[in-house]
């Protein structure tokens, strides 16, 4: 009830919907949770997921091998830094030559890579597009063949996430432009910057919520419950 001067009017507040002079009849508040909350205040937590064992084992047409995501990232450039974003979590500054094990540390950091209580899950594989190249991120190697810059590949390969993957974004590129790789200008000079982010395997594993088998064996007869984490009985 709506109070004037201490005493009640009459008048509940918000009992018209949408009623314009009601100053937030417009408005909608909320909580934008962390990774694995989840309810109005962000206090419930989500049921865990995973992939469900007992497929993708390869047992006929109908059981198919399941596979996990892989993504490459194809970068060629000889200084500066860049980063990624998965599913709206972005990484922090990545060098041009960074290793393997610093990729996986700026992935694994996200969130989105593993949740608010653990640690994501990833392995990086470098493939060098020359064998001048270092095995970093990034490389710019020009053949003296003239064939052309020779740039790195990197492949990404998700474990702890499941399932048909969004792809990663290049969020922020401050990578900087590259020459022939033996520190000759070229004639017009430097060449550019390249980037790229490409899905070569989507997931097909599972990514639903847990389930646990219970059995109760009695001397008469068996009971089988199953039931999800959230609400799992034990008897």
């Amino acid at each position: 009830m709506v109070h004037s001067n201490g005493a009640r009017t009459g008048i509940t507040y918000g009992k018209i919907p949408n009623y314009k002079y009601t100053w937030d009849y417009n408005k909608v508040w909320g909580c934008q949770c962390d990774q694995d909350y989840t309810g109005y205040d962000c206090s419930l937590r989500l049921c865990p997921k995973g992939d469900d064992p007992i497929t993708g084992n390869g047992n006929g047409p109908q059981d198919p091998v399941q596979v996990k995501e892989v993504q490459t990232i194809s970068c060629m450039a000889n200084s500066g830094t860049f980063r990624l974003r998965f599913r709206n979590y972005e990484t922090v500054d990545i060098p041009y030559d960074s290793d393997i094990y610093g990729v996986e540390k700026a992935l694994e950091d996200l969130q989105s890579t593993g949740g608010a209580t653990y640690q994501g899950d990833v392995t990086v594989e470098v493939a060098k597009g020359d064998p001048n190249c270092n095995a970093t991120v990034c490389c710019a190697h020009n053949r003296t063949d003239g064939t052309g810059y020779y740039g790195n590949t990197l492949s990404i390969y998700f474990i702890s996430e499941l399932g048909n993957l969004p792809e990663m974004v290049v969020s922020q590129n401050l990578l900087g432009p590259y020459n022939n790789g033996t520190g000759q200008e070229l004639v017009d000079g430097e060449g550019p910057v390249a980037i790229a982010v490409a899905t070569t395997q989507e997931g097909t594993t599972e990514n639903g919520t847990l389930l646990l088998l219970f059995v109760h064996v009695t001397c008469c007869s068996t009971l089988i419950l199953v039931t999800d984490l959230c609400s799992a009985l034990f008897f």
